[in-house]
């Protein structure tokens, strides 16, 4: 519950004072605040599914998580080269957060039915 109340108030942080704090790397970086919201986003539910990578590694099922690692690696990799060409900066960043979220919730699904965990806050 404390990564959650955590990563809530980080992401409000970064909502509401994100075009300042990325101003203070130059005017320029300013203009990345919707791809950060995106990402910070797609940060925030990963948070939701809680700590399922870790569960299945320590466990013994690392190999499991080595599978869903690579498969959703692969796909973060081929929706890049979709969307970055027609959409640039924010493409990346929807290619990351969804692959990322992708990523944890196949993870919270194996170890839902590997070891009967539901690793998720709620």
């Amino acid at each position: 519950r404390f990564t959650i109340a955590f990563s809530l108030a980080a992401t409000s942080i970064v909502v509401i004072f994100g075009q300042e704090i990325l101003g203070l790397f130059g005017p320029d970086f300013r203009g990345v605040y919707v791809p950060l919201l995106i990402l910070a986003a797609g940060q925030f539910l990963n948070s939701l599914t809680g700590p399922a990578g870790y569960l299945l590694t320590m466990t013994g099922n690392q190999a499991l998580s080595a599978r869903i690692e690579t498969s959703t690696a692969v796909v973060a990799i081929a929706v890049c080269l979709v969307l970055v060409p027609r959409h640039g900066l924010m493409g990346a960043a929807l290619a990351d957060a969804s692959a990322n979220v992708l990523r944890n919730a196949l993870l919270f699904v194996a170890v839902w039915k590997r070891l009967g965990v539901r690793s998720a806050i709620f």
